[in-house]
């Protein structure tokens, strides 16, 4: 199903009106058993390390109503953000995480044994702090004046997966009040929250809630922060972090994760302080779901087991619509894609940790040898299709589908890519090789 707001640009002055809020979603890991997301099953959390929150972003002009709303967790299924998304009428809302590894499980991967680590109150709680910072947000809106900035932050990260190919560059909104100063930022950059050791017990945004506070703090105004193309993976960097005044902090510390954000928001102001006017209206926002086939035995064992908690259906062939079991056993799962067109900003609503490979039309001709799938063919690269002067991604946007890899990058089966003695880890957290070759070609007419 296709459907679509298309607003017209009214004659006069363009009106823009945007507000920002956070909303708390910090659990007591006392209160009940909290399985921290990312990394391996079975973390308990036994502590509080710093708050983590729903953010949000609204902005309203010539008659149309756009949310951004991005949780610290590490991700929403298409369930949740539909139920966030009912809740919000006459709001076109937009739900995504930050891909935290230390928060809460919220898809349910990360419990102990074959036990789903979702707590279902907690994730009902997050959904309804989605809600609530929505409609903070709403409440805050003043009429502004937009800009737009970007600065280059590739050596604040690391491709740890050949062919490197990092995403850059770090994307900026600054919204101005009627006296010149910021009334609210976005940012938008393409790294895991995975900056704080695995073995920390603690529940924490990572480097996410230093940045903003930092950013909040320098301009005096609420920040809210975005995902974007995080595959591939793009992780923090492997250099020693420095204190301000030099010294060399322990590697993956606490005190280490908490600068690292600092050093992001300082490139960050580079790119408020750089940044230039921009036209954000009309907006638009088109989506289609799609059905996705599930070809990862873990995926649907979970799912069989109670695990994965979402809806299964059967691959029909088409990703227009599910199939009936006479279809055959294949599994799939429903999902969405979309571009929200702001003026001359367009931003991919990508469902999951896209490849920059493929965001940027980077991927490697000939195939690596040992690939699985060599002659496959390239799939068309994500920023290609959009047809705005500015063009971003958006990761785990209305779902979390998991790795999405080119199918010629595909590495399950030996001899193993770039010398790899076993299989390169990504392939196990995505629903197959099939997923980039049927989402990608959707973007040009969702674009359009």
């Amino acid at each position: 199903m296709l459907f679509m707001l298309l607003v017209c640009a009214f004659p006069g002055a363009e009106t823009l009106r945007a507000g920002a809020a956070s909303v708390d979603i910090t659990p007591d890991p006392k209160a009940f058993k909290v399985w921290l997301a990312g990394f391996g099953r079975g973390r308990r959390a036994e502590f509080v390390t710093d708050p983590i929150a729903a953010r949000a972003l609204v902005l309203e002009g010539e008659g149309a109503t756009v949310a951004l709303v991005c949780a610290d967790v590490v991700g929403l299924f298409d369930e949740s953000a539909r139920r966030v998304a009912e809740r919000l009428p006459g709001i076109r809302v937009v739900v995504s995480a930050t891909h935290t590894h230390h928060a809460p499980d919220t898809l349910g991967l990360w419990g102990t044994g074959i036990s789903s680590g979702v707590h279902p109150p907690y994730l009902a709680r997050v959904e309804e702090a989605c809600v609530a910072a929505v409609k903070a947000a709403k409440a805050a809106l003043k009429p502004v004046s937009a800009r737009l900035g970007e600065v280059e932050a590739g050596d604040l990260m690391k491709d740890s997966r050949p062919p490197l190919v990092k995403m850059d560059p770090m994307g900026i909104l600054r919204f101005d009040a009627a006296d010149g100063k910021p009334a609210c930022l976005a940012v938008l950059w393409h790294n895991h929250p995975e900056m704080i050791n695995s073995s920390h017990k603690g529940i924490s945004s990572d480097y996410v809630g230093p940045l903003v506070g930092a950013l909040g703090r320098k301009y005096g105004c609420p920040v809210v922060y975005l995902t974007g193309a995080v595959g591939g993976l793009m992780s923090p960097p492997s250099q020693p972090v420095k204190a301000a005044d030099g010294r060399e902090l322990p590697k993956n510390s606490v005190e280490a994760t908490f600068r690292y954000g600092e050093l992001i928001a300082e490139r960050a102001g580079k790119a408020v302080d750089g940044s230039k006017p921009a036209r954000l209206t009309p907006m638009r926002l088109a989506q289609r779901d799609v059905y996705l086939p599930v070809d990862n035995l873990l995926y649907v064992a979970g799912n069989q087991l109670g695990t994965l908690p979402r809806k299964m259906y059967f691959w029909s062939g088409s990703v227009d619509k599910p199939g009936e079991a006479k279809d055959g056993g294949r599994k799939a799962l429903r999902s969405c894609a979309g571009v929200l067109t702001l003026g001359e900003l367009q931003v991919a609503l990508v469902p999951g940790e896209l490849y920059p490979e493929l965001a940027l039309g980077k991927v490697p001709e000939p195939a690596p040898t040992g690939a699985d799938f060599p002659d496959a063919p390239v799939e068309p690269s994500v920023l290609s299709q959009l047809n705005a002067k500015h063009r971003w991604i958006l990761g785990l946007a209305q779902d979390e589908v998991g790795y999405i890899m080119p199918r010629r990058q595909w590495d399950a089966k030996e001899p193993f890519t770039y010398d790899y003695k076993k299989a390169p880890y990504g392939e196990i957290n995505s629903l197959g090789p099939d997923t980039a070759p049927l989402l990608l070609p959707l973007y040009k007419d969702l674009a359009r």
